[in-house]
């Protein structure tokens, strides 16, 4: 199978996982915010934040470590090695979890009422999204060494389908005992049961059972590549959580819970280039091990291509409508459509430079990564301390676009100047020019379809969208790689038919 057609079947299979995987979570957000109202949700958003910050700590970067690990032995023939990497990951990651989760209860008193004035209800979600960590971190080790034989649907299925469906099983549940409920059971639940099933999942690759990971050793090698990604993913998570970190500090629940809106549908984005990233990553990898200078420019040219032509007609549609999607959530989050404008651009902006990260990682270059976040994290912290004060969810929303912006540059220069990459090609322009008309065409028709119901007016801006911008993408001709993703795709359709019957 060709390179491009290699990309197109897996990030076939992990947008569809991922577009299925953002709407449950789109909905679970959509519902929570209608049914309880913003304090609600704000405790809900704080405690998420905090639960995926010690989620970092407890996967201390063997997620990626087992990714690329494995991919290299397997590359090499080495099997058994590669499955002692997969043991070994997870005895680690979940004592490393252990830890996270006694710490988090611990201090949950202390961030919940002192930190962010959350009061009890706060503290007790806390506790209750901690008793699941272990449970977390083991899912997503195992989603990852799953990932590393170049098959993305296991992870996708758990990670993308399963647990969002079980988030919003449990929260739906809950709602018909209380709100508090509703809030405070999700988590826990989709952790143990998505732990249940990737484990099962792993089986087809490798044979693990409860005395493999006892018996296996700590791996000093796998650590010492890890635990400076960890560092990194703590301070990418850090500045992912800002703005409802520093909300939450400077504000209240309420504050916190009608900027939550914006952010997941801004987030909306960041599913493209998570998509593409998991294949994106061990093909990389591959190709820097085997020195592969030409076939890495074209991998990335074309992954940056793929992501900015689908990223960019839901921008569109977002920045253009940013007031009937934030009436989705109900009248009261109607106001913070300029957040979402914001929001949304930085997302883009992140997902155009996004697979400079991966890049830099899997070519042997984490400190780098590391130096980076820093920088950005620091600068996203001082405008979040001078803006928010002031001007509150719009103030958050600007420090994350200067800090993406700010990323988006010095990746840029750093893959240029170590590896010889960029992410600019002459065939990027096609889907930048289909952009601008559309554009332009979707401001013209705005007036026309505004005083529609909401639901009616997105409906036909999407229509409007997708059918201008792809048509002006045929108009001006595939290119051979995109032949070859269209056969893919036709391909892999066929083959999930055919499975399905």
């Amino acid at each position: 199978m060709k390179l491009p057609q290699k990309i197109a079947k897996e990030a076939t299979i992990s947008f569809t996982s991922m577009v299925f995987g953002s709407g449950v979570r789109y909905l679970f957000v959509l519902i929570l915010a209608r049914w309880v109202g913003p304090a609600y949700l704000g405790v809900f958003s704080l405690a998420n934040a905090l639960m995926r910050f010690a989620e970092v700590i407890g996967k201390a970067g063997l997620d990626n470590g087992v990714l690329k690990y494995v991919t290299e032995n397997l590359g090499k023939n080495r099997a058994e090695e590669a499955r002692n990497i997969i043991r070994s990951s997870i005895k680690m990651g979940f004592i490393l979890s252990l830890v996270a989760t006694a710490t988090l209860i611990i201090l949950s008193k202390w961030l919940a009422i002192d930190i962010f004035s959350g009061g009890q209800l706060l503290r007790q979600v806390l506790i209750c999204n901690a008793i699941g960590l272990p449970f977390s971190v083991t899912m997503l080790i195992i989603a990852s060494a799953t990932q590393a034989f170049k098959l993305l649907k296991y992870n996708a299925l758990v990670i993308n389908i399963a647990v969002p469906i079980l988030n919003l099983i449990a929260m739906l549940i809950g709602l018909q005992i209380s709100n508090q409920v509703a809030i405070t059971i999700p988590i826990l639940i989709s952790s143990i049961f998505g732990f249940g099933f990737i484990f099962y999942f792993l089986q087809r690759f490798v044979t693990i059972n409860l005395n493999d990971v006892k018996t296996s050793v700590f791996r000093a090698d796998l650590l010492n590549f890890s635990y400076p990604l960890m560092f990194v993913t703590i301070i990418g998570t850090a500045m992912h959580w800002m703005d409802i970190y520093m909300l939450g500090y400077f504000f209240d629940n309420t504050t916190v819970g009608l900027y939550h809106p914006s952010a997941r549908t801004a987030g909306l984005l960041r599913m493209i280039l998570m998509a593409f990233m998991g294949i994106f990553a061990p093909m990389l990898a591959d190709l820097f091990a085997k020195k592969d200078q030409s076939g890495m420019v074209h991998l990335y040219q074309l992954v940056v291509r793929w992501i900015m032509t689908i990223a960019i007609p839901l921008f569109l549609l977002i920045i253009v409508f940013p007031t009937k999607v934030m009436l989705l959530f109900g009248p009261q989050y109607q106001e913070g459509h300029m957040i979402l404008a914001i929001l949304t651009t930085a997302v883009l902006i992140q997902s155009f430079i996004g697979p400079g990260g991966p890049t830099l990682t899997m070519t042997g270059f984490p400190k780098i990564n590391f130096m980076n976040s820093i920088a950005v994290l620091i600068i996203n912290l001082v405008f979040n301390i001078i803006l928010i004060p002031a001007y509150a969810g719009f103030g958050a929303a600007i420090a994350t676009l200067i800090s993406m912006s700010f990323l988006g540059f010095l990746r840029t220069i750093e893959v240029w100047y170590i590896l010889k990459l960029q992410p600019v090609s002459v065939r990027l322009f096609k889907p930048v020019m289909a952009g601008i008309v559309t554009w332009i065409l979707l401001t013209q028709i705005k007036f026309i379809i505004m005083p529609f119901h909401t639901v009616i007016t997105l409906v036909a801006a999407t229509i409007v969208v997708v059918f201008s911008f792809f048509i002006l993408l045929l108009l001006m001709g595939f290119d051979d790689d995109d032949k070859q993703v269209v056969s893919a795709l036709k391909t892999t359709w066929a083959s999930n038919f055919r499975n399905s019957q």
